[in-house]
């Protein structure tokens, strides 16, 4: 005897809830903090060893943070993918790292100190 399992798989919408603090339509947040700005990115579906992060100068000279990625599910026949950029000014940190946790891609960039303001020295002749 043949099933349609399908049949078995009625979705209650209405009763569905998920929450969390990144979701699809606004896939990432921003937290700054006294020595880096660091960026959630909602990447769930894609491995981290899928995961690709730069930072990149485009032809018309601004500073991009490029997040890329494919991971291919067998099951699904799917392939989960993150293509995103940020408008970063480059010259403002001193190293970005990232690493993944739980289905979300933590970006770390790390501020550079303040450089001291230098005054001109002027003296009388």
């Amino acid at each position: 005897m043949f099933f349609n399992y399908d049949d078995f798989f009625n979705w209650d919408k209405p009763s569905y809830s998920f929450s969390r603090a990144v979701h699809d339509m606004s896939p990432y947040k921003l937290k700054t903090l006294e020595d880096k700005v660091v960026l959630v990115h909602n990447i769930v579906g894609v491995k981290e060893d899928d995961i690709k992060v730069e930072v990149i100068t485009t032809e018309d000279g601004r500073d991009q943070l490029v997040i890329s990625g494919v991971t291919h599910n067998d099951i699904l026949d799917y392939d989960y993918k993150i293509n995103s950029r940020f408008d970063i000014k480059a010259d403002a940190f001193k190293s970005v790292s990232y690493e993944v946790k739980d289905g979300l891609l933590y970006i770390y960039l790390f501020k550079k100190e303040p450089e001291p303001e230098k005054k001109l020295l002027v003296t009388k002749m």
